[in-house]
């Protein structure tokens, strides 16, 4: 079978998005009956896209400015993708867009978060759910990760649920071990609480940031370590910390390098998770697998997502937030407990597993069209 994947997400620093396509495109090629292959719309990033590639994926696509191409697929629905990078069985959008084709496609939604929280969302985020209406018109199939996103998309674009497909993730691997001049860094901040994500409100940063300031009021030797870079309505937050009592306990680091995101991980006392709404978490699965216990919010797709394997409290309720916190860092049977259980929740989740589960949709889809 022949997959043709959009490798668009690949650009730039890591998101989620990017990792999830990632670790697909590299579980995909060590399948021995699939020949896997890329397409993106760009010019000047097609050689570092090429560099980053699994060996046996190729880039198939010709070189053609992004802009145009884009803009064609969303007005006029065409040129199909094979007149740009030749023949295929399966065509996967991987981002909320997936271009026209002669074979069948299928895209991928993380989550509904533009239908959810628009107000929370850029220009660019809220078009997604006309991307989805146009791809389920003109006959697109959609993946989720999360039986929680997939009920939501019945809901909200009514689509029959043969075209619906749910396939969880697998985890993206921590970096190799850190080298001296990051693991001393990490070591100097001593005991912390950490948090991983995008600093926007639907992460809701201000409810861990009250948690923290409880915990901070009995534990001296405690700090708040935020890795994540800063998007629409981020500003809120940093003026938040700059009126906090402890705001010289509270480091932001901004978007951080996976060697030093992966040592933070493994040294972090509690991960922090205070999320609004999620389709589906890498942060608390990541720490699950460093052996570091979770604390998170019943948002959205994470409850599923972590099962008993995480200390789970109420959206917003910072008290709660601030009780489980400091609950792990005082109770080593409790940390102990969460942390045989993190492990094996995270054992669940595999990139073999997510591609076998979506080489097995790609045939039905192929069966159902035949």
């Amino acid at each position: 079978m022949r997959v043709l994947v959009d490798a668009g997400p690949l650009f730039g620093p890591q998101s989620g998005v990017g990792s999830f396509t990632s670790g697909l495109l590299g579980a995909l090629a060590r399948m021995p009956d699939i020949e896997a292959a890329v397409y993106a719309t760009t010019i000047r990033g097609r050689r570092a896209l090429e560099a980053s590639l699994p060996p046996s994926v190729r880039l198939r696509n010709l070189p053609i400015p992004g802009r145009l191409v884009t803009q064609a697929w969303r007005h006029l629905d065409r040129p199909p993708i094979e007149w740009i990078a030749g023949s295929c069985d399966i065509v996967h959008g991987t981002n909320y867009v997936v271009p026209p084709a002669k074979a069948p496609r299928v895209m991928t939604v993380h989550d509904l978060s533009p239908v959810r929280y628009p107000e929370m969302t850029d220009a660019i985020v809220r078009t997604y759910p006309e991307r989805i209406r146009h791809a389920l018109r003109s006959g697109a199939y959609i993946h989720t990760h999360s039986a929680f996103v997939a009920e939501e998309i019945v809901e909200y674009f009514g689509v029959e649920r043969h075209r619906l497909a749910v396939v969880a993730s697998g985890v993206p691997a921590l970096a190799a071990e850190a080298g001296p001049a990051v693991v001393e860094q990490v070591r100097a901040k001593g005991s912390f609480v950490l948090a991983i994500g995008t600093i926007e409100p639907r992460k809701d940063y201000p409810s861990l940031l009250r948690a923290f300031e409880e915990v901070a009021s009995q534990r001296r030797d405690t700090r708040l370590v935020i890795v994540g870079r800063s998007a629409q309505g981020s500003e809120v937050f940093a003026e938040a910390v700059a009126r906090s009592p402890f705001r010289d306990r509270v480091d932001l680091l901004g978007y951080a390098s996976s060697e030093l995101a992966g040592e933070l991980l493994r040294r972090a006392r509690v991960l922090a998770y205070p999320s609004l709404y999620e389709g589906f978490g890498y942060p608390p699965l990541q720490a699950m697998s460093a052996g570091v216990p979770v604390v998170t919010t019943d948002a959205g797709a994470i409850p599923g997502t972590v099962g008993d394997a995480a200390s789970v409290v109420p959206v917003g309720d910072a008290g709660a937030m601030a009780a489980a916190i400091d609950r792990l860092l005082a109770d080593d049977a409790a940390r102990d407990a969460l942390i045989e259980r993190g492990r094996a929740k995270v054992g669940e989740y595999s990139w073999e597993r997510c591609a076998r589960e979506m080489t097995d949709w790609y045939r039905q889809i192929e069966a159902g069209r035949r």
